[in-house]
């Protein structure tokens, strides 16, 4: 059976956004060739290629990533400071004993901010 080696995001400025996930992720900057933007995630996992393309974005993505944080809304401000976009308005999206954010990269890629499980005793959905 075949595993996931790595996830490629398209972009017009790799090394923009390269940075921007480093720092979101925790990942490590491994090195460039061409087009191309190597990051390695410290546990393990696939690693995150970053590629330089000439066409724009122009749709909403197909796939996305779903990042788990206790507090979502520290993490989408934290997120914020490094360039993401929030998508919604600041109240969260709950369904299913998970509320979750949408936000953008700087180039406009959406992904989400989940908190998963018991939402919290008298949460109203607005940020504290």
């Amino acid at each position: 059976m075949p595993s996931i080696r790595e996830i490629v995001i398209d972009c017009n400025h790799a090394d923009s956004l390269a940075e921007f996930w480093a720092a979101a992720l925790g990942f490590e900057l491994l090195g460039a060739a061409g087009a191309y933007r190597a990051l390695k995630d410290p546990a393990g996992g696939p690693m995150l290629i970053i590629q330089e393309v000439a066409e724009e974005k122009t749709i909403k993505n197909r796939v996305h990533f779903d990042l788990e944080a206790q507090d979502i809304r520290a993490e989408a401000r934290r997120l914020e400071g490094l360039g993401a976009v929030l998508l919604n308005d600041r109240r969260p999206i709950r369904e299913h004993k998970t509320q979750w954010m949408v936000l953008a990269d700087p180039e406009g890629n959406e992904f989400c901010i989940c908190q998963i499980g018991k939402i919290p005793e008298g949460d109203d959905g607005y940020p504290a």
